[in-house]
């Protein structure tokens, strides 16, 4: 599936609510809720959010005195119980709602709580894009007042007011969707199961909806505009029914919560949580969508619906996740080692949360069974005994959960598992290069593997295909640090035939003769092994003839993609020898984009060649393909003088002020030179909230080196550690040592005392003095 992303101006919400994992309940056997209702408004300006929480309570005996609940930020205009005014008062961020002598005992009560909660603190602001989480790790949020109750799981109903033109979507399913006056539009959505109160998420604005109303249980899907065509957001759609079907069958029960809803965002933005009870989030750049998709799915079973087993072990709820993940991409035939992490900001692995994509997929890779062997011993035995646990959590009849065993799987001596696993312990691929030489006189063949790393020594089956029979045979070879030579026996001249390995940590990269390469492009039917092919010719060395063999393949290969890897193969080989350019100008002109990039790129070769540079420029100056301006402006910084970069760079900035198609690339380029460095602090202001969040990253990544006065920095990091974006406060935060010393411990006591995001949290302790 191939995605794309477009700017357009809309606004989007996202609201999370989570209940604090620190504070228990100050009456759990005192009062009973049963219901939750909440009605909330908002608009594009999203600065707050007005709403109503409705809660139906029973009072279970005379102790219960008050009513404790979150309400962190909030404004309370009005509590009643039974629409009758009640006694309440805020302490610190909590409510308390006094007066219940009165009510009835094993009675449903109706609690109301009229407010405006402050979204300042949790409001961010990328690429045209309004959204706000009320998820915050490790804290309490406040999308609506909840009880001080962890683990509560009450059927909800939701409903939100949005202008007309807007969608929403949230837990469980859709009851009503009406037009109202006055260019305003109400949703409703009502969760069937008890959903957990913690766990309760809301998605307003523009959205493109796809729907898969199928037999089974109706599966939805809200696209930020601009990210999938129509026909890419079928495709997701048919992935996602495919998947979720998979794991009705292992855990032989139905969707949880009756039906989900899978939201598709552009913005990762820090903690923004993936998953609620019937509900998905994805987003561009928080990894491999079918890494997301896993968990978002597994947690329908083994997460939301374990809550009310009264599980508060994090390691537990996760490890099952990734177990249940691990057979779901197993029945899909989906290689977990092959999934892309998230791009956002990476931290120290010990201030990862659970929420973190990042930290996704390394449990994924740690709970592959196939990688058991790499981990430390107590890993390896809590792991196992999870496998072991996992067909009786989920093999009971009827779909039912076993708790007594979930209880059992949680009890077991978790030795502070995959939180505290270093990334020096995460498995990682192993990559060989496969040498070739034909003894003519033996007629054998001798394979030299040679590791690109210090790896253990250990036995790989090499599996041995050749083309001229098909053959495939397979033979153990003991693979050490040194590397290691083979000798294959072969019936004449074998004119093609290559090496693999059926596990995924390994990887060979085979060096052989050109004749090899040109049988298995013009022979394999396999369009990646054609690729592979392709790409192989750029490590023949030694052989006078490979040029005239890669220029006639690329004027016939009719591939686009086999034909790119041709070219990249050439760059290689000419390694931007004088006269060779031109037949790269020459690919400029093709019809293929494909071909045109890696022409492009060839062209970073010929540094200080004047009709390179020329036609870098033209693109540079011409061409209405932005991505491929923004390519070639990375080829001419490689190709020109620092003072000719420095120029072109300062000009495309300042006519670029508006529309900001270039600058992500331009900056970092500019800070490279010698005149960009002292240009450097008029570059700040790409710094301030009036720019998205990923230009603001490429702009400080690129000043943060840079000897600038402190001054300049003292007169922004007020603003930078106050920036609504936690992580523009966490990246600022590598900078307040330019703050004079009392203002720099002011601005960290009063961040300590504010702040709710855990990492930024985490790193204001690391830098206070003691």
């Amino acid at each position: 599936m191939r995605l794309s992303v477009t700017a357009g101006c809309f606004l989007l919400l996202y609201f999370l609510m989570s209940a604090a994992t620190s504070l228990a309940s100050t009456q759990p056997d005192s009062v009973t809720y049963h219901h939750l209702q909440i009605t909330v408004e908002t608009g594009p300006e999203g600065q707050t959010i007005r709403g109503v929480a409705a809660w139906q309570f029973s009072v279970n005996n005379s102790d219960a005195l008050q009513l404790h609940l979150h309400a962190i930020r909030t404004e309370i205009y009005d509590v009643l119980i039974n629409e009758q005014p009640a006694d309440f008062y805020l302490r610190n961020d909590t409510l308390l709602v006094t007066s219940l002598q009165s009510l009835r005992d094993s009675v449903s009560h109706k609690l109301e709580i009229i407010y405006r909660a402050e979204t300042t603190f949790s409001m961010h602001r990328a690429d045209s894009l309004l959204y706000s989480t009320s998820f915050l790790p490790g804290a309490t949020a406040n999308l609506f007042p909840a009880p001080t109750i962890q683990n509560l799981q009450v059927p909800v109903d939701i409903r939100v007011l949005v202008p007309s033109n807007w969608k929403t979507v949230a837990n469980g399913v859709q009851t009503a969707n009406i037009l109202l006056p006055e260019g305003q539009r109400l949703f409703h959505w009502r969760t069937r199961t008890p959903a957990p109160v913690s766990q309760i998420g809301i998605t307003s604005g523009l959205l493109e909806q796809y729907d898969d109303v199928g037999p089974e249980a109706p599966i939805r899907l809200f696209v930020q505009p601009g990210i999938l065509t129509a026909a890419d957001a079928e495709s997701l759609l048919t992935v996602i029914r495919s998947l979720t079907s998979h794991a009705r069958q292992i855990t032989d029960s139905p969707l949880p919560f009756g039906g989900l809803n899978v939201v598709y965002l552009h913005d990762h933005h820090w903690e923004l949580a993936p998953y609620g009870p019937g509900l998905v989030v994805l987003t561009e750049n928080g990894g491999d969508l079918e890494s997301q998709l896993l968990r978002g799915i597994s947690q329908q079973w083994a997460g939301s619906y374990l809550i009310s087993a009264g599980t508060e072990n994090p390691d537990f709820i996760v490890t099952l996740q990734a177990m249940l993940a691990h057979e779901i991409a197993r029945n899909a035939g989906i290689s977990v080692n092959e999934l892309k992490p998230s791009d956002m900001i990476s931290t120290s692995s010990r201030q990862w949360t659970h929420l973190d994509p990042r930290f996704w997929n390394t449990v994924l890779i740690l709970t592959d069974p196939r990688n058991r062997d790499l981990l430390e011993e107590t890993h390896r035995d809590y792991l196992n005994q999870v496998d072991a646990l996992i067909p009786a959590v989920f093999g009971m009849p009827a779909g039912v959960v076993n708790w007594q065993q979930v209880a059992r799987l949680d009890s077991l001596n978790t030795p502070s598992t995959l939180m505290s696993v270093d990334e020096a312990n995460i498995p990682v691929a192993e990559n060989y290069t496969v040498i070739y030489e034909f003894d003519e006189v033996t007629g054998k063949y001798m394979l030299e593997l040679v590791p690109e790393h210090t790896y253990p020594q250990r036995y790989l089956t090499l599996k041995v295909r050749q083309f001229s029979d098909g053959s495939v045979y397979e033979m153990d070879v003991l693979a050490s640090n040194l590397g290691d030579r083979l000798h294959l026996s072969t019936s004449g001249y074998v004119e093609n035939m290559y090496v693999f390995n059926d596990d995924p940590l390994v990887h060979f990269d085979e060096i052989k003769p050109a004749a090899f390469w040109l049988y298995q492009l013009r022979r394999d039917i396999d369009p990646a092994r054609r690729i592979e092919s392709a790409e192989g010719f750029g490590r023949v060395r030694n052989d006078p003839d490979v040029q005239l063999i890669l220029q006639d393949l690329i004027r016939n290969e009719p591939d686009a993609a086999v034909k790119a890897a041709l070219v990249r193969s050439l760059s290689q080989i000419v390694g931007g020898a004088f006269g060779t350019h031109q037949r790269f100008l020459d690919l400029l002109g093709d019809e293929s984009r494909e071909v045109r990039v890696a022409a492009l790129q060839a062209l970073a070769n010929y540094s200080g060649n004047e009709a390179v540079e020329q036609q870098v420029f033209r693109i540079i100056s011409q061409s209405q393909d932005i991505p491929f301006v923004n390519l070639a402006l990375d080829v001419y910084a490689r190709i020109v003088d620092e003072q000719e970069m420095y120029s072109v760079g300062r000009s495309l900035l300042f006519e670029d002020r508006e529309d900001l198609l270039f600058t992500e690339t331009i900056i970092p380029l500019l800070t490279s030179t010698r005149q960009g460095e002292v240009y450097a602090p008029n570059l700040m202001d790409y710094l301030t909230s009036a720019y998205p969040f990923t230009l603001r990253s490429v702009a400080f990544a690129a000043l943060l080196p840079l000897e600038i006065e402190p001054e300049y920095w003292a007169e922004i990091l007020p603003d930078l550690l106050s920036d609504a974006d936690p992580r523009v406060r966490y990246m600022a935060l590598d900078k307040i040592s330019m703050l004079p010393g009392s203002q720099r411990q002011d601005t960290l006591e009063r961040m300590m005392f504010n702040e709710y995001d855990v990492r930024v949290l985490a790193k204001i302790k690391s830098l206070r003095p003691g």
